[in-house]
């Protein structure tokens, strides 16, 4: 699809959105609203969903928890919005979709601050990253002064330069730093998973890969001798609701049997670092691998790379360990939702 269909798309369904919106007058006792959880292929992106819910329904179990996917939003926002009150707390994807680049969830993020200014919202740990263009520029201002407007907006990054930036670009939003949601899944190992002596490859294809086809080449070369598997965090197929959770643990199960995994994806890196599977893990077009990697640097078991030349030496040096829990990580953004549970009592009962 060109740019300007996408763009002509972005305003369109916008128009379709704000035109279709239905304010709900009913009072309820406070649900979390999870809004636009992904209904496309990747696997990153269905795991933090996959995570978000479990954190949310671990730490509160005893809230009411309701979530509408991206298609639902996008295709029947008038029964979506008449189902939120004005006491709910509505969550917002993490990932890396802060900035300019994808717009279904630029939309979507845009669209739930503008319509819902009296709830709390909080948007899960992102990595911010707008280009350096006049169209990232404009874009950067233009959610600066949309966010500025709304008082009960609460935003987490993901690592510590996305961060620096959100508190300089957002300074009327409350920011928090805290690391990628999957995280918070902890160990995810099995007992029957036995490891082989195969090399995974999980390289990305997209506008965010730094890593050359060449580059994964000569790293091939570099491990002749062993069995390779080409892999992907992003399948061929629509993932549905009903099959999120089976889905991940196949991708879990064939990083678990890995002897290694060559990576530039953020999200097989937190995989093998869950799986307790040795990785090297080169860099993107951005900061979001390098800058999360700082969670995780001191497993042994986990690698940062720079060059693909070095990366024999790097599988030398690297050691077996075990994932350690990453609650204490987590507890601002535990407290930030019990804070935005109290707000949402204290209004309740000023009503």
């Amino acid at each position: 699809m060109s740019r300007v269909k996408e763009v002509y798309n972005y305003f369109k369904r916008r128009r379709k959105i704000v035109k279709e919106f239905r304010p709900c007058y009913a009072k309820s006792e406070g649900r979390i609203v999870f809004l636009g959880s992904p209904d496309y292929n990747n696997l990153g992106d269905q795991a933090i969903a996959y995570a978000m819910c479990e954190y949310v329904r671990k730490q509160f179990p005893s809230i009411p928890y309701l979530e509408f996917d991206q298609n639902q939003i996008f295709t029947d926002f008038q029964n979506v919005s008449k189902n939120i009150s004005r006491n709910d707390i509505i969550l917002l994807v993490g990932g890396g979709n802060l900035g300019d680049r994808y717009l279904d969830q630029r939309l979507l993020r845009n669209i739930t601050v503008l319509l819902f200014p009296q709830n709390q919202i909080i948007i899960f740990p992102q990595t911010i990253d707008y280009s350096r263009s006049i169209k990232g520029f404009l874009c950067r201002r233009k959610n600066s002064k949309l966010f500025s407007k709304h008082s009960n907006l609460v935003m987490f990054a993901r690592e510590k330069v996305s961060y620096e930036k959100m508190k300089r670009y957002f300074r009327r939003n409350t920011v928090y730093l805290a690391p990628d949601i999957v995280f918070s899944l902890g160990k995810r190992t099995s007992d029957h998973i036995k490891r082989s002596d195969k090399i995974l490859f999980c390289f990305r294809k997209d506008r965010e890969k730094r890593i050359k086809k060449k580059d994964v080449t000569r790293l091939k070369s570099i491990f002749k001798g062993y069995k390779t598997e080409d892999v992907d965090t992003v399948t061929n197929h629509a993932i549905l609701p009903v099959a999120m959770e089976k889905e991940l643990l196949q991708i879990w199960e064939n990083i678990s049997s890995a002897k290694l995994v060559l990576t530039d994806r953020l999200h097989c890196m937190i995989f093998c670092a869950i799986t307790d599977t040795p990785c090297i893990v080169f860099s993107n077009s951005n900061h979001k691998i390098k800058s999360s990697y700082e969670w995780i640097s001191s497993l042994p078991y986990i690698a940062y790379c720079e060059n693909v030349e070095n990366a024999k030496k790097v599988y030398e040096e690297i050691n077996s360990g075990s994932f350690a829990d990453m609650n204490q990580d987590f507890s601002v953004l535990s407290q930030s939702l019990k804070t935005s549970f109290k707000y949402v009592k204290k209004e309740q009962t000023s009503l």
